[in-house]
């Protein structure tokens, strides 16, 4: 993918190189995974990177538009073929939301992290209605002056490792923080392991 930063223009090709002259390509093909390479699917103006880029199963892939990825980046994407359905998000353009996984991640079947400040946007009711979950479930802390100093934290770039069972930063507000939220929802608790942050 092509980075909306100049100094990582190169990755694209270094990836590139990777892929086409190590060995640990041939034994991709052998096992029958086919490596697309997205430079052929964009036009010259694209910026794509991949923290704006979620898959979510059954085909489909999130995607943000914004500071690092661009709507002719998206498209790129789209017509590699991929993907049965691309959904783009729009990020705010502001430095705070500089990729999607910054606002919003994936945290199992039925239920997304979301950054109180984005879901006032009607994401929640949009990803509702185009994935055709009404029990979609989102979480967030308490209120949003913590949201928003938990996310300045990285505290909403959550990997997720099973169904309701995630990976984060430890730390944040105890009672009020993201964290406390998913480990107490009385519908849909969450497990949340955490590591520390180097400062």
């Amino acid at each position: 993918m092509a980075h909306g930063q100049a100094t990582r223009r190169n990755e694209p090709l270094i990836m590139r190189v990777i892929f086409t002259f190590h060995t640990f390509h041939e034994h991709l093909s052998f096992r029958g995974i086919h490596i697309v390479d997205w430079e052929t699917h964009k036009d010259s103006t694209a910026t794509a990177e991949g923290g704006d880029v979620a898959y979510i199963g059954h085909g489909t892939l999130l995607i943000g538009n914004g500071e690092r990825t661009n709507r002719a980046g998206i498209e790129g994407v789209e017509r590699t073929g991929l993907f049965l359905r691309v959904i783009a998000i729009e990020l705010p353009e502001n430095r705070d939301y500089m990729h999607l996984d910054t606002v919003m991640s994936s945290v199992g079947r039925h239920s997304f992290i979301c950054l109180s400040h984005l879901a006032q946007q009607d994401v929640r009711e949009a990803l509702r209605h185009l994935l055709g979950d009404v029990e979609l479930k989102f979480y967030d802390a308490a209120d949003e002056a913590t949201s928003i100093a938990e996310q300045h934290q990285c505290r909403d770039n959550m990997l997720c490792l099973g169904n309701q069972i995630v990976i984060t930063y430890a730390g944040g507000d105890p009672i009020n923080g993201i964290i406390h939220q998913m480990e107490h929802d009385r519908q849909r608790p969450c497990r949340v392991e955490t590591f520390p942050r180097k400062a």
